[in-house]
């Protein structure tokens, strides 16, 4: 694996901190103040209030692991195409942790979380601010299980790192930039407009895709399915006996 690959622009500002509640909620804040170059990062060494998908937490180990956003702004993408940020962003991180554990089976579990079997070795929020053109700019979270041995996640399957996975130690500042050169990749290939190749990429590691598997609603009830695809508005569809139903996020959970 080669390290400190040359990006454009993601990872050319950095913000550090020792310690922040939120570096999604940092990089919201640096955004009403002023314009901050696009690839901007804000990075924390302990986040004490990270945020996972639709208000769930993220927890982490003070320096044992990744957790940083990235500001982008991508101004080319109508609204309606927001999913598409989302899988080239899954993607990235997903080739990241295949080109450290190339021997292990990587896969995005929808819609962009980052299994390793089935391990959650790390979770992605994106918050976009949408214009009536476009999207006018994206902050793009990254939380990474890297050093971790021990995980107290309540309520979440088990939680893998790539320390566990591998049994080596990583140099944190090296990987964000193995890391950078990734997201910068994935959202150049989206920026060309490559979308058929990303959207393929992303069903050729998706979690579970055709395989029965069983799922609960949020009322409680269960049931085995197996997943079909992936509706243009992010919505994720599940063959039941036959019937095709289509989820967005929080509407069925994977058992």
């Amino acid at each position: 694996m080669i390290f400190n690959k040359n990006t454009l622009f993601i990872g050319k500002v950095i913000h550090h901190f020792e310690q922040l509640p939120s570096t999604n909620s940092f990089a919201n804040d640096l955004l009403a103040k002023n314009k901050p170059s696009e690839g901007t990062v804000i990075s924390a060494s302990n986040q004490v209030a990270g945020k996972g998908q639709h208000g769930s937490i993220w927890e982490t180990s003070a320096n044992q692991n990744i957790t940083l956003s990235v500001i982008l702004y991508p101004t080319f993408l109508l609204p309606k195409h927001q999913f598409w940020l989302s899988q080239a962003v899954a993607l990235a991180v997903r080739d990241f942790v295949s080109a450290i554990l190339p021997q292990k089976e990587v896969f995005i579990k929808w819609s962009n979380d980052i299994y390793v079997g089935d391990k959650k070795i790390a979770g992605i929020l994106i918050q976009n601010s949408i214009s009536r053109n476009g999207i006018a700019n994206s902050i793009i979270g990254i939380g990474l299980n890297v050093l971790q041995s021990e995980f107290e996640f309540k309520g979440q399957r088990q939680a893998t790192s790539l320390f566990l996975e591998k049994q080596q130690a990583y140099n944190l500042d090296y990987l964000k930039y193995e890391l950078f050169w990734h997201l910068e990749s994935r959202y150049l290939q989206l920026k060309a407009n490559k979308i058929h190749q990303i959207q393929s990429d992303y069903m050729e590691v998706l979690y579970k895709y055709k395989i029965p598997h069983r799922y609960e609603l949020p009322n409680g009830e269960q049931f085995t399915g197996i997943i079909q695809g992936i509706e243009p508005n992010g919505q994720l569809v599940i063959n039941r006996n036959g019937e095709l139903l289509s989820f967005g996020i929080k509407e069925v959970r994977f058992l």
